[in-house]
């Protein structure tokens, strides 16, 4: 066994570790580059409330991360748009998002989610927020509703919010806050989070609303978590949400209650037991949290062509994800830190100095499935952190084992976020915190995701602060924080996997990516998902980050395996880190098309292939509908992403 390895230290730089069955880390520190890449940080106006998202994605297309910024009523929401070198040009009111054209006036925006909802390969953004502690007398209802922006073929938006039934989603009545004998005077509900992905099993992205009842919650009337299938409309020919919370999550009973549903921060969508369906994990503030396990689908007897839900199963007691008494939980992050193939999941909570509620660290045993918390023994708990929110799991130091952000914070500026870096150990992984300047500051945090925003292969970070010592701890930031690699140590090999499928569910919510590794130095078998919805109101690319290590060889033999959330047959691709490694690599109908060397160029030499299979019947280029069917349709579409480089 190779001895451990000890590097020198910069400040906030990593502490690299190699062993054998690992690689070795690069040396990195991170740097505030908010004003660098064209972002204002006072342009930003969080909500009033406990938490703030931000969710990144590819809108456009072009292979750059783009950001958009909920903000408070009477500021303009911010979309962020990259500009292909790492900078941005904000342009919300321009494509149509701001909400500043909002018929009663901009309401508040709390958390936001980019989801294809009607299949047409190009995102659409739902926007949430709430009415929180807003005067009964005088509340703007339109702050509660849910607010659809669909892309249309221009890279604008329109608002569908009505075309999609989403204006008689009805998140607000139900709070006790609002009976006249509860003798509250403001609104107490909160929005929690969103979360997206195919639930029934059609093709199209269903969304799971979680809410946080405020005042007096978890009354038996109030439903914390919602359920909304995406669905056909009969009446237009499009699509419609609908509301099946109570049939799927507590049927048969008029109110539900404090043993079905509580008072929900943040909720995710994965499949737990790997049986092809996704499940529903939810964090619940002073009350158990659920794990609400799938149990397929039914078609509608009066709707064909609808499918429902048959009631789900809550095995959170059965699994082990829930604290054996009612305890503050907050954030989610979803991630395979000890690399044995099986998502583990990290939740926040009040774990302040003092406090004896402390951050849980559900690692998997088994796909059945069945946890075991292990916060103490990894480190991830006690009185470095606080008042928890938002965090992810992120490979920072590019080591191939997943590190651990975390925000915290709360009425003050009374905590700071965390970074806990992976100490690259077979078996139960173990954290070391890594001091960094600009992510140590004494503040109130929401919502902290990762993603590639200059395509460098390494993981920047995007922070919502609703608090900051830089303002008097009186105004809200946003951060963009830079990964940064100390340019006198050899960088980290990577490679970063965006797969993309056919169908409605095109972005491939919901996938299981896994890379493997392997070479005389080099030994990795690492495995994402691709979510919609995670960390605290945050929303991560629909594509996997892959930090391979520095000690990895051009020769090393590298394995990408998908795992299609449809069920269809994984797909795999083989090469070296030479072919394969050190860059972004498309996997779905686009990489059909990229048929001839140079690989990861789409050229002339492409379409001379492809017409070859076209002619020959190979039914691995049946890109267009009708599926099954190869025709001049799949010819077609095939010139179409030659053409257009196929992003």
């Amino acid at each position: 066994m190779k001895k451990l390895m000890a590097r020198p230290l910069c400040c906030g730089c990593a502490l690299v570790l190699g062993m054998v069955g690992t690689a070795a880390g690069q040396i990195f520190s991170l740097e505030d580059a908010t004003r660098r890449v064209g972002i204002e940080t006072a342009s930003y106006v969080a909500p009033f409330g406990m938490t703030a998202g931000v969710a990144a994605a590819d809108y456009n297309n072009n292979g750059w991360i783009d950001i958009f910024v909920p903000n408070a009523e009477g500021h303009g929401d911010q979309l962020f748009v990259n500009n292909g070198d790492g900078t941005f040009t904000e342009m919300a009111l321009d494509l149509g998002v701001s909400g500043m054209d909002h018929p009663l006036g901009k309401p508040r925006s709390r958390v936001a989610l980019w989801v294809d909802v009607d299949g047409d390969r190009r995102l659409d953004l739902i926007v949430a927020g709430d009415a929180f502690f807003e005067p009964l007398a005088d509340l703007p209802a339109h702050w509660n509703q849910l607010r659809l922006y669909r892309q249309l073929p221009d890279g604008t938006f329109e608002d569908a919010s009505e075309a999609f039934g989403l204006h008689e989603i009805d998140l607000m009545s139900d709070c006790w806050c609002l009976d006249p004998r509860s003798g509250f005077t403001i609104y107490g509900r909160h929005f929690g989070s969103m979360a997206a992905g195919d639930l029934n099993g059609d093709g199209y992205l269903d969304l799971v609303v979680g809410v946080w009842q405020g005042a007096e919650e978890n009354k038996p009337q109030e439903i914390g978590a919602r359920i909304l299938l995406n669905l056909p409309d009969e009446a237009t020919g499009g699509r419609r949400f609908e509301d099946v919370t109570i049939e799927t999550l507590a049927p048969g009973i008029a109110e539900p209650g404090l043993d079905h549903f509580g008072s929900f921060w943040q909720i995710v969508l994965h499949d737990f037991n790997g049986d092809g369906l996704l499940d529903i994990y939810g964090a619940v503030d002073m009350d158990e949290n659920h794990l609400w396990l799938n149990q397929g689908r039914f078609e509608d007897p009066s709707r064909p062509g609808v499918f429902l839900l048959h009631p789900m199963v809550d095995a959170t007691h059965v699994a082990g994800m829930t604290s054996p008494v009612p305890e503050t939980d907050m954030g989610i992050a979803l991630g395979d830190p000890n690399n044995d193939g099986l998502i583990d999941a990290f939740i926040t909570k009040t774990d302040t100095p003092g406090s004896i509620i402390h951050n849980d660290f559900y690692i998997a045993r088994s796909a059945e499935p069945v946890f075991e918390n292990i916060a103490q023994a990894a480190r991830l708990m006690g009185p470095r952190f606080g008042f928890g929110w938002g965090t992810t799991f992120r490979d920072m130091d590019m080591d191939g084992f997943e590190d651990l952000l975390v925000t915290n914070g709360f009425n003050s500026c009374i905590d700071r976020p965390v970074m806990m870096i992976n100490r690259a150990a077979e078996g139960d992984p173990r954290f070391i915190e890594q001091p960094s300047l600009v992510l140590n500051a004494i503040e109130r945090g929401a919502c902290i995701i990762g993603a590639d925003l200059d395509r460098d292969g390494d993981i920047d970070l995007i922070h919502t602060v609703l608090m900051t010592p830089s303002r008097g701890c009186q105004e809200s930031v946003l951060q963009i924080l830079e990964n940064v690699r100390d340019p006198r140590v050899e960088p980290a090999s990577w490679v970063t996997v965006r797969p993309r499928m056919k169908g409605p569910n095109h972005f491939a919510i919901g996938a299981v990516v896994r890379v493997e590794c392997t070479g005389e130095t080099t030994s990795l078998n690492m495995t994402r998902v691709l979510t919609a919805g995670i960390s605290m109101g945050g929303q991560e690319p629909a594509e996997a980050n892959f930090g391979l290590g520095i000690d990895t060889n051009p020769e090393d033999a590298l394995r990408i395996t998908i795992q299609w959330p449809d069920g269809s047959a994984p797909t795999v691709l083989n090469g070296t880190v030479a072919s394969l490694g050190n860059r972004l690599v498309h996997v779905g109908p686009c990489s059909v098309v990229d048929l001839a060397e140079p690989a990861g160029s789409l050229d002339f030499f492409d379409l001379l292939d492809y017409l070859n299979r076209f002619e020959a019947g190979d039914m691995v280029a049946d890109l267009a509908e009708p599926f099954g069917v190869l025709d001049a349709s799949d010819l077609f579409e095939a010139i179409r992403l030659v053409l257009q480089g196929c992003p």
